[in-house]
């Protein structure tokens, strides 16, 4: 386990960390590209500058996270736990968030180019890149316009379009 340890600027290139233990870690400016955190416990932890490129973080739980300035290109983060996460500045691009919860989290502007979402991503209350706040009633983003940058959900009475 590596719980509340300080790591800084760590090479963890291609690591595998399934089911890891890292509440609290701080993995600051780290290299964890291409590294599987499959259900990996990352709650509360700091990976503020890391690079995450092409890492795997299916149902990791980042609940709480400092991924200021993180690269998260081409991540998969299908199921994850990404509640009340600090993704300023992040690079998103290309990331699968199939299933991920992000509610209340900060993705002011974050590179969200070329993002998968789908029906179960929830999306209530996020602050998004041009600091507007998304709230649906079911708290989910239905579609994401890849060419607009646009943020769009069509439920049963009202439709929002960002």
């Amino acid at each position: 386990t590596f719980r509340f340890s300080n790591i800084f600027n760590a090479d963890l290139t291609g690591a595998d960390l399934t089911n890891a233990d890292l509440d609290g870690a701080k993995l600051i400016f780290s290299d964890l590209s291409g590294a599987d955190l499959s259900y990996a416990n990352l709650r509360w932890s700091g990976l503020k500058g890391a690079n995450l490129s092409a890492a795997c973080l299916v149902g990791a739980n980042l609940r709480g996270t400092d991924l200021e300035n993180a690269d998260l290109f081409d991540c998969d983060l299908r199921g994850a736990n990404l509640i009340a996460s600090y993704l300023h500045i992040s690079n998103l691009c290309g990331s699968n968030l199939c299933g991920s919860d992000l509610f209340n989290s900060d993705l002011s502007d974050a590179n969200l180019e070329d993002i998968i979402f789908d029906h179960n991503t929830v999306c209530l209350n996020l602050l998004l890149p041009n600091k507007r706040v998304i709230y649906s009633p079911q708290g989910i983003i239905k579609y994401l316009s890849r060419r607009s940058k646009r943020f769009e959900y069509r439920g049963k009475n009202s439709e929002y379009i960002y």
